[in-house]
This record gives C-alpha cells, sequence and structure tokens, in this order.
C-alpha cells in the first residue's frame, strides 16, 4: 500500500511531509493519504427531522427520454403521486413504489449524485449538502436509507436516474449510507464513491466483501478519533479495490455529514474528487 502523509496547515491547507511506500503481499498498491489535522474535530452523527409531509411531487416528473439500460433488476421506482416531504421544493420529483413511502427525493440538472444518509437521517437528511451539491452542477438524489432492502434502493434510484436523462451517476453515503453505497457499487456501475466514516458492515449489508468488485475510484474518509472508524475504513481500503483513496482525519472526531459542510477541512478534496471522476 502507498502511504502519503500529509499534515494540515491550520483547517485548510495541506503540505506533504514524506512517503512510505508498502506493497500488500498480492502485489496490488492501493494509493492512500493520510491527512493529519490538528484542532479541526467536529460534532458526532447527526440527526434528521422527520419529513411533514406537505404537497405533491406528480408535476415534476421529467420528460427526458432513457439514456442508459439498468445495471441491475430490482423493483422499478414511480413518481410519486401522495404528498411529497418537507425538503421538497417546486420542481423536485419524489419517487415511491407506488405506496406512502418515498423512496427519494430528485433535484438539479447535470451528472448525477446520490446520497445516502446515516443512522437517525430520514429521506430530507443531506437536503442541505444535496442543494450545495445542486448549485455546483449535479442531479441529486436523496436516498430514504430507511427501507427493507437499502442497497436495492440505492440500485433502484441510479437505474430511474438513468431511465430519465442521467447516464453518469456517482454515489455519497454517510456512515451507514457510505456503507450500503459501497455495497451497492457493484450493482450500479457508479463514475465514483464517497464513502464517509464507512462501517465495514452494518446489520446484513457487506461492504467488505464488494470492495473487490468495485471498478470506480473510491474515496474513504473518516476521523482517527471518531471510536473505530478510521480503523474500519482502514480495513476496507485493504479489502482490494483497484483505485482507492484513503484519508484519515487525524485529532478529528468528525462522522458522516460532517465532512460533507462547509467548514469540513477535507470537503474541498471531496469536491475535487468528485469534479475529477464525474465532471459537471
Amino acid at each position: 500500500m502507498e502511504v502519503s502523509r500529509v499534515r494540515a496547515m491550520g483547517c485548510r491547507g495541506a503540505r506533504a511531509a514524506g512517503s512510505v511506500t508498502r506493497m500488500r503481499p498480492w502485489g496490488i498498491g492501493i494509493g492512500a493519504v493520510l491527512v493529519l489535522l490538528t484542532g479541526c474535530a467536529a460534532s458526532g452523527e447527526g440527526g434528521g427531522a422527520s419529513p411533514v409531509p406537505t404537497r405533491s411531487a406528480e408535476s415534476a416528473a421529467p420528460t427526458s427520454t432513457p439514456t442508459a439500460a439498468p445495471v441491475a433488476t430490482v423493483e422499478p421506482l414511480q413518481v410519486h403521486t401522495g404528498e411529497a416531504p418537507d425538503c421538497a421544493r417546486a420542481g423536485d420529483t419524489a419517487l415511491s413504489h407506488g405506496d406512502d413511502v418515498v423512496d427519494a427525493v430528485v433535484y438539479g440538472t447535470g451528472p448525477a449524485l446520490i446520497l445516502v444518509p446515516q443512522v437517525r437521517m430520514d429521506v430530507c437528511g443531506l437536503d442541505d449538502r444535496g442543494r450545495e451539491f445542486a448549485a455546483e452542477g449535479y442531479r441529486v438524489a436523496l436516498v430514504n436509507a430507511d427501507v427493507p432492502d437499502p442497497v436495492g434502493g440505492v440500485v433502484a434510484v441510479a437505474n430511474w436516474l438513468r431511465a430519465n436523462g442521467t447516464a453518469e451517476v456517482g454515489l455519497v453515503g454517510t456512515s451507514r449510507g457510505a456503507t450500503e453505497v459501497l455495497a451497492a457499487a457493484p450493482l450500479t456501475d457508479p463514475a465514483v464513491v464517497v464513502a464517509l466514516s464507512p462501517p465495514t458492515t452494518f446489520g446484513d449489508v457487506d461492504a467488505l466483501t464488494a470492495m473487490p468488485e468495485i471498478t470506480a475510484p473510491i474515496l474513504l474518509i473518516a476521523g482517527a478519533e471518531d471510536d473505530d472508524f478510521g480503523e474500519q475504513a482502514t480495513e476496507l481500503s485493504e479489502a482490494g479495490a483497484a483505485d482507492l483513496k484513503l484519508v484519515i482525519v487525524a485529532d478529528s472526531k468528525s462522522h458522516g455529514a460532517d465532512f460533507l459542510t462547509a467548514d469540513s477541512p477535507v470537503r474541498a478534496q471531496i469536491g475535487d474528487f468528485l469534479t475529477q471522476h464525474l465532471p459537471h
């Protein structure tokens, strides 16, 4: 494994301080960046308010024609005709399987980012970050992770996006959602995967087994002082993915969605990684 050690100057800039190269026994090299940041710790796992149904998103259905076939077959999503979550705005599209459960909210234009949240966040939990990504030129899909088959849910959203005008899809997950996007990646053929504070497994979802099957570039980020999430991210990085960057933020208890906030010391790095592999 190739390891580049970087020490940040404050919480914004970073300067290389040396490197050491190691090879795993089977000869697969993985680029890993350990960012040593001091004084940058943030809060732990956040929560999102439960959605308050307000209006229908039926009128927001896109009219674009299909651009790509689904990678894996799951029950298809459809435009939700009931009440939409409170984060849905005029022009947004809510998706469901025809019941009362909203599986995703979609907005924006450009290549797609599927955002999968952590525990205690509902479908609207990453909406603030999603609006920021949309302003940068992405089509954003906020995913409901509280469903019986969360990996199948990610696949269904990716299939819907590709059937409705978006060929290129990226996956971004926080904590539990990070495990789910890693597990879903072999089934969705994404252009890029970003996993923030990823457990190796969560419930029945196994990201560790999926890692060798992921062909997309992967960015793993975890805080060194965030329980054992740094160790779990490191274990994932050693599981055989071909194109991977690991960032362990020293002296940081930041968790999951914390890394997506504007004042996060790695937010610019996340943006650069997405732009490199999913240009918009």
